[in-house]
């Protein structure tokens, strides 16, 4: 399951973001790290809108486009 943490810059308040990790143990070290540098975490959990799919790794080298036309 993906886990995302949503965070802000406490002196700010205007500047988020979100990172999204693997597993809770990788969201409870983001929040750690982000904790260190000055940001307030506002959530951590799972996202609700992550699947199988969306964990499986790419295939690499990517195909090549097709061209249209």
């Amino acid at each position: 399951m993906i886990w995302f943490v949503a965070y802000h810059d406490s002196l700010r308040p205007d500047e988020t973001g979100v990172k999204f990790v693997h597993d809770q143990s990788e969201a409870a070290a983001e929040k750690q790290a982000l904790e260190s540098r000055g940001y307030v975490v506002a959530r951590v959990a799972q996202s609700p809108h992550a699947s199988a799919a969306d964990e499986a790794p790419l295939a690499w080298p990517l195909p090549a486009a097709v061209p249209v036309g």
